[in-house]
């Protein structure tokens, strides 16, 4: 300074012009402070946000004050403030936490570094600001990003902020995290879309053996052959086998749909099998005129530790995949082979083939593979999947190769061999039904179903036993006392009175107490046996009923 009082500069001073810079921004800043000062002194001015504090001015509002702190430090919803330029000028320790930031190191940042706001699409979010301009508020559901990088789902209420001459100060926030909700909704949909996929699945399933029924009848029909009758009618014990097996587990929907299905396990021959599986699948092979070449080793050779008509499944739900894949007039070969202790089906075709990209995903549950081909058979799943899971519950693999699009595939599925001891060869799996030596033994057969009644009436006639059919509750009981039998075949669900109740009211007469009563029923879990050996049955069947088992049950009341 010179002795004048003014301020020199030497080479080494500050820059004249960032010193007046800097004046200029101070002399704002205690214009700022000058102007709100003057705004309190007026009475212009109810509170002061300071940070994530609410202060009122007047202190005889201290309780309402300390009031608003808490209502807002409490709030599960966060609850954000910007100013006219997208700045924020409050957040509540709920918002702190939902988006992992304090408001004291975000105060005056930008929106934009508080979260990401994602829209379904332009449309709604042009639709929510005119919402804002016309209405002053909105309300939308979106997804925003968190500092973390993840994403939440939000629900907000927008409202714009106004002073008290009504100009737009700001905008005000309200967000609920649903990212629960949301992700619950789409759980229920998902659980929805495999309860249909399910029902689709087991529809189809219940389908295929009704093909070859209905083939052996058309073919009885057609011929009085007792040799072609004589087969036909093997088929149709071997398929309704597999229908039986398969009502049984949807009567347990809640078992199956949790994927506890329990397997059936017996010593079986892998070959019959195959050739019951290729049965159920012929119509659909022929009907789109592919050539099915069979390759299998002797019988008895491929012996497998298994439950025959699920193993069925897999072996005929692999075949109508070919089928269904392959263009009209392709080939399909099936095969199998023992191999390192294993028995190795493979089912090969000359289809359109799998991308290599999907090869990883084919087994995966409801997964869609994009074919042409698959729109126009309807786009009902096979269910690979369902064989993935029941090869692996057999304690065996399956594999799919295919060099692509155009190249076919090829259906690899290994079990382990049986380690039990081979059987007889040639021993029949059922014993023939044997005539009755005392014709005087009484069976009273009881069914709402009059064929069901009249059939099972004639065939015990046939083996030697007194019969009578009645088909109602009440008739039984006065049948019962009228015919005395010494066995009643007694249906659960009857007009009048259940079969539980005919049971009970039997049981307490003189005359049948020692009847034996077979109860027949549609279900047969442990729960339904257990409520009819507390009416009083002997046993319970399932229908339909195997009449060599209900046979030997009627032949031993006389053991």
């Amino acid at each position: 300074m010179t002795a004048a009082g003014d301020w020199t500069m030497d080479a080494m001073g500050p820059d004249p012009e960032a010193m007046a810079h800097e004046n200029a921004e101070l002399r704002i800043q205690l214009q700022e402070a000058h102007d709100t000062l003057r705004a309190i002194q007026s009475g212009d001015v109810d509170a002061l946000i300071v940070g994530s504090d609410i202060y009122t001015l007047d202190s005889s509002n201290a309780a309402t004050n300390k009031l608003r702190q808490d209502v807002l430090s409490q709030m599960e919803d966060s609850v954000l403030a910007f100013d006219n330029d997208h700045h924020l000028v409050f957040m509540n320790p709920a918002a702190e936490r939902l988006y992992g930031k304090t408001a004291s190191a975000t105060l005056g940042r930008p929106k934009a570094e508080v979260f990401e706001e994602t829209w379904t699409d332009d449309a709604a979010r042009q639709a929510a600001k005119e919402a804002l301009d016309r209405q002053g508020a909105f309300q939308a559901i979106s997804v925003h990003r968190t500092v973390d990088g993840s994403n939440i789902h939000v629900e907000t209420r927008v409202s714009l902020l106004r002073d008290a001459s009504g100009a737009r100060t700001g905008q005000l926030y309200v967000i609920r995290n649903i990212t629960e909700r949301v992700e619950a909704e789409r759980a229920l949909q998902e659980a929805d879309r495999q309860k249909d996929e399910f029902l689709a699945t087991l529809a189809h399933e219940l389908r295929n053996p009704l093909a070859p029924i209905r083939n052996a009848l058309q073919l009885m029909q057609l011929t009085p052959s007792a040799e072609v009758h004589e087969r036909a009618r093997h088929i149709m014990e071997r398929q309704l086998g597999q229908m039986v097996h398969l009502v049984d587990d949807l009567l347990d929907v809640s078992r199956i749909s949790q994927g506890k299905v329990q397997l059936r396990l017996e010593r079986t021959d892998l070959n019959q099998i195959i050739q019951t599986a290729v049965e159920t699948s012929r119509p659909l092979v022929e009907a789109r005129r592919h050539a099915l070449t069979v390759t299998l080793p002797l019988p008895q050779t491929l012996m497998v530790d298994a439950d025959e008509t699920r193993l069925c499944q897999v072996v005929s739900n692999l075949l109508n995949n070919a089928a269904k894949y392959t263009p009209e007039r392709g080939t399909i070969e099936l095969s199998a082979v023992a191999a390192d202790g294993h028995a190795v089906v493979t089912v090969r075709d000359s289809g359109v083939g799998i991308p290599k990209e999907y090869l990883p995903k084919v087994f995966d549950l409801f997964t869609q593979i994009d074919r042409t081909l698959e729109r126009s058979q309807g786009g009902l799943g096979i269910g690979l999947a369902l064989v993935k899971r029941l090869v692996e519950l057999h304690r065996g693999q399956v594999s799919v190769q295919s060099g692509g699009t155009g190249r076919g595939s090829v259906f690899t599925v290994r079990l382990p061999l049986s380690s039990k001891a081979q059987p007889a060869l040639g021993a029949a799996p059922h014993a023939p039904l044997e005539v009755a030596s005392a014709g005087d033994l009484r069976v009273l057969v009881v069914d709402d179903n009059v064929d069901g009644a009249e059939t099972l009436a004639q065939v015990l006639t046939l083996v030697g036993y007194q019969t009578r059919t009645v088909h109602d509750g009440l008739e039984a009981l006065g049948a019962a006392q009228d015919f005395l039998p010494h066995v009643i075949v007694l249906d659960i669900g009857l007009p009048h009175l259940s079969g539980h109740e005919v049971a009970r009211r039997i049981r307490q007469q003189s005359w049948g107490r020692e009847m034996m009563l077979i109860a027949l029923s549609g279900w047969g879990q442990e729960e339904d046996r257990k409520k009819s050996a507390e009416a009083g049955f002997n046993k319970h069947f399932v229908k339909p009923v195997d009449l060599l088992a209900l046979t030997d049950e009627v032949r031993s009341y006389r053991s």
